[in-house]
């Protein structure tokens, strides 16, 4: 359990079972100590996770979301149409993304943590999408947590920016009746490999 510590990022862990009646107590542990019993499998994972683990999982995300760029729910987490005044643009979400970023960095905020946390906030759909295809679990407080994020953040960077660019190709190809080209490049899609250890 020593080892696990700088994982969880506590020397103990305490819950309340909001009661002071016995039975009540017996009962609410149950929940209480499977949430413990998650926690310390996913710090044992996360205790084993290595760099290349992090990167193949982000990696895998990615391909798995250029795969699917013609679902236009999956289209629409990178790029959106907005009115500009003489018409529909196309917007990436790339600047809310890195003001986030800048948020958690200390050179530029006072209150990293809850620059952090907006950052994790954000991106936790991102990451518990990944962790779904990749079967990667990690601790949300752990560093490699921290570090899996900001992966996937420039993973998201990249593809909005390459979609967004595309997307707007297109429409013009459309305009003029020309073949539509890849909203991602072929090129840039990268080797789905997950550590098997």
């Amino acid at each position: 359990a020593k080892a696990l510590r700088p994982v969880i990022n506590k020397g103990e862990i305490k819950r309340s079972l909001n009661t002071k009646s016995k039975p009540h107590a017996l009962r609410a542990a149950l929940p209480v100590l499977d949430e413990l019993h998650r926690l310390l499998e996913a710090a044992k994972i996360d205790l084993a996770v290595q760099p290349l683990d992090l990167s193949n999982a982000a990696d895998c995300w990615y391909n798995s979301m250029i795969e699917r760029l013609d679902e236009p729910d999956v289209r629409g987490r990178f790029i959106r149409q907005v009115w500009d005044g003489d018409g529909l643009v196309w917007e990436d979400y790339t600047e809310i993304l890195t003001k986030l970023e800048e948020e958690k960095d200390a050179k530029r905020t006072r209150d990293v943590q809850k620059g952090l946390a907006r950052f994790l906030i954000w991106m936790k759909p991102y990451i518990d999408e990944a962790f779904q295809l990749t079967g990667l679990r990690l601790c949300v407080d752990s560093a490699n947590y921290v570090a899996f994020a900001e992966l996937l953040a420039g993973k998201f960077k990249a593809l909005s920016r390459a979609v967004i660019q595309n997307a707007a190709t297109n429409a013009n190809q459309r305009r003029i009746g020309q073949p539509e080209i890849p909203l991602v490049p072929a090129g840039d899609t990268t080797v789905t490999t997950i550590s098997t250890r």
